[in-house]
């Protein structure tokens, strides 16, 4: 499983824009990952930025900072999502995530509440296990 996040998990400094945690879960065949999802992204970059060592993140995308600038052109910003949404769709996982709504949960649990992080960390192994019909609890 690949583990990544978005937002902070601090409950006392909340933004209002973005007053969520978010951890989430990609769950695939490790050599299925090495070998055809890593082929068909690489080709991807290639196709777009000329090299396969570009990390896609989505903060410098949305932004167009960096190699991302070339989706300034709407002509291939729509190739370039077309692209990805195909080869997302094509692909063979399983995804496992938590949202913290972190106003909510303080709210809620006041002094008791959890920390995002280890809170949705918990959610997201818990289900993990699940999906592998292991129980940790037992």
């Amino acid at each position: 499983m690949f583990l990544d996040e978005s937002g902070d998990h601090n409950l006392f400094k909340v933004d209002p824009q973005y007053p969520v945690f978010v951890f989430g879960g990609c769950i695939m065949d490790l050599e299925y990952h090495d070998t055809v999802v890593t082929d068909q992204l690489n080709k991807l970059k290639i196709e777009f930025f000329g090299t396969k060592d570009v990390i896609i993140h989505t903060a410098d995308i949305v932004r167009r900072r960096g190699v991302f600038r070339i989706l300034t052109a709407e002509s291939t910003r729509k190739k370039f999502f077309d692209a990805i949404n195909s080869f997302m769709e094509e692909l063979n996982y399983r995804i496992v995530s938590c949202v913290v709504r972190k106003t909510e949960h303080l709210r809620k649990y006041r002094l008791a509440a959890y920390d995002p992080y280890m809170l949705a960390l918990k959610v997201v192994v818990e289900r993990f296990c699940y999906y592998l019909n292991w129980d940790p609890w037992s």
